[in-house]
């Protein structure tokens, strides 16, 4: 009965695959709605996971009160960062062909494989995942063998090893306010 009850949650849990296929019809559905495209994509995000890889080595060295800023700061810079950027690929979504190549499962961490083709262009996305409060949550994407966490980790190091954490901060804040207007 265990190994019953064990197997039937087991299969109530999507794939890694099915949650990213999921998504993006779910986005396909919605192409024009930009407050809804903003909701699933922030609901299978895990920015707090991407905020603290993003940082890198330097995570541990803030306290908890710079942590929780940075942490806002940070979510804020990546939605408006790539809001636009979003809102047009969930635009185009629906008028390229996307194939769902593979998924690579290693506990609670995952990668699906895709590949986006649009007319004679194609190129390669994969999503990382981890498994947090239920379901396959993306905290880092893979365009091209360009990873989003690694750029800004190392964009962020440099600025908080010449200069500081505070620097790195006001930075993404004057960013903010530049890509608000």
């Amino acid at each position: 009965m265990l190994i019953a009850l064990v197997l039937a949650m087991a299969l109530a849990i999507p794939s890694p695959l099915e949650e990213v296929k999921n998504t993006v019809e779910s986005l396909k559905k919605v192409a024009g709605n930009k407050p809804r495209i903003r909701a699933l994509i922030l609901e299978r995000m895990d920015l707090a996971e991407m905020a603290k890889r993003s940082l890198g080595r330097h995570w541990r060295s803030i306290s908890d009160k710079e942590r929780v800023e940075y942490l806002d700061v940070f979510a804020k810079y990546i939605e408006v960062f790539y809001r636009e950027r979003v809102f047009n690929s969930a635009e185009i979504i629906g008028i390229v062909e996307i194939q769902y190549l593979k998924e690579r499962i290693d506990g609670e961490f995952a990668e699906v494989e895709t590949l986006v083709i649009a007319g004679s262009d194609k190129f390669s996305v994969v999503y990382k995942l981890h498994f947090v409060g239920g379901h396959w949550k993306a905290y880092d994407l893979v365009i091209e063998n360009i990873s989003i966490v690694s750029s800004l980790r190392s964009q962020f190091d440099r600025i908080i090893t010449q200069h500081s954490f505070s620097e790195l901060l006001n930075r993404l804040r004057e960013r903010i306010e530049v890509l608000e207007k």
